[in-house]
């Protein structure tokens, strides 16, 4: 979470102690603040990795971005998407074939123990914390459709283009066994998260790499999980998606 972010998440506890006293506010004009101070926060937030892994996902149409990336995660990625104009709900009802795919995986063994999770660990702040969200966003129910934008695409695009040029440098760089691969590393770990979702790698350079970022990255383990069973990725990070 970001230095934006943090700051908002300081905003909101201190407005919810404040709800607790006496004040000519009403509940509803309270509530308008709170989501103009995320709005705010969202829009002024700079995009990291995680937001692209993300935009990356959606594009792919991938329902279980929560899953993967973490509820609260990726919930704040979508508002900073949202609020950037990078995505948006569709205004359309969604095909009975989207539907239908929507439904196996809310049928599914996988969502039922993430529900179940949630069910166990949900917080009132953090479900008031959620429903802002989706109220901003527009979402109504599970079956609401998000989609990149234009300008959503090309971001992704650009990004997509960004991650793979730094790959190939770093990778030139630990083929040579240069020093400066190992002594740069640190600053190259925030492309981490795209490098893993796009499934860039050349075997024992992503595996020091994923050594190096330690817990502080763990939902790589996660997304890496979930995606190489799906794709059929080898372990030894020399396969990658087939983009």
């Amino acid at each position: 979470m970001d230095d934006k972010f943090q700051r908002y998440e300081r905003e909101y506890l201190e407005r919810r102690d404040m709800d607790s006293k006496p004040d000519t506010k009403t509940k509803e004009g309270r509530q308008r603040e709170r989501i103009e101070a995320a709005r705010k926060a969202a829009t002024e937030a700079d995009l990291d990795s995680w937001d692209y892994v993300v935009l990356e996902m959606l594009r792919r149409e991938d329902p279980r971005i929560s899953i993967k990336i973490g509820t609260m995660r990726s919930t704040e990625s979508f508002l900073k998407l949202f609020c950037h104009g990078l995505i948006v709900k569709l205004d359309r009802p969604a095909t009975f074939d989207e539907l239908e795919r929507i439904q196996a995986f809310l049928d599914s063994a996988e969502y039922e123990q993430y529900e179940d999770r949630l069910n166990k660990l949900m917080t009132r702040e953090v479900e008031e914390r959620l429903k802002m969200v989706l109220e901003i966003i527009g979402v109504r129910s599970q079956k609401d459709l998000l989609d990149l934008t234009d300008e959503g695409r090309r971001a992704l695009q650009a990004k997509r283009a960004e991650i793979i040029a730094l790959h190939d440098r770093m990778a030139r760089q630990y083929r040579a066994n240069r020093a400066d691969f190992y002594k740069d590393a640190e600053s190259y770990m925030w492309a981490l998260p795209m490098m893993v979702v796009m499934g860039l790698g050349t075997g024992a350079m992503m595996a020091y790499m994923h050594s190096v970022a330690g817990v502080s990255y763990s939902m790589l383990d996660s997304i890496g999980r979930l995606e190489y069973a799906d794709m059929g990725y080898d372990v030894d990070f020399d396969t990658g998606f087939g983009f």
